[in-house]
This record gives structure tokens, sequence and C-alpha cells, in this order.
């Protein structure tokens, strides 16, 4: 599983296993790989388990992305990104 964010360009494709984070107008994490996607990946986070909590923080006045599991800061996973036509959250 992947979370995170998407734009108004992002296209995915199920059939190619391509979700959010594996295009470059989308930024997410995996918490199963322990990894931070935005069409390639680096290491980022801590293995997610059954009923764990994972929050999402966009912060567009800093333009920075960080994400938490149950409530501990898992750190800024993304800063000056570039957008297009929006945001909106993702999970694949």
């Amino acid at each position: 599983m992947q979370i995170g964010w998407a734009d108004s360009l992002y296209k995915g494709d199920p059939d190619r296993g391509q979700g959010v984070g594996d295009h470059p107008h989308s930024w997410a994490i995996d918490g199963y790989r322990c990894k931070k996607w935005n069409g390639s990946s680096d290491e980022y986070g801590e293995r997610w388990r059954a009923a764990d909590v994972v929050g999402c923080l966009l912060d567009l006045d800093s333009m920075k992305m960080q994400f938490y599991l149950n409530g501990e800061d898992l750190g800024v996973a993304y800063t000056d990104f570039h957008e297009s036509g929006g945001l909106y959250p993702a999970i694949s």
C-alpha cells in the first residue's frame, strides 16, 4: 500500500502495478517497504502493522509533506515540490 498525494496530472496504471508515488505527479510513502516514492524511491519511515494509524501532513505555506505513524512524526518526506492543478489525497 502507498499513501500520499497526487496532482491533476497524475496518471496511475493499475495494470502495470503503478499507483500513487510511482508517477512524477504523485508523492507517497510505503510502510511495508519503508520507502518514499515520487517516480523513484528513497528510504523513509518505519514498517506499518495491522491497526496502525498513518497521518499525512501537507503544508502549502512552507511546501512540505510529512507523515506520522501512530502519532509519531516520521519527518519531512518532501519539500519544494511542484504540483499542477492542486493536490488531493491518494492511496493505492
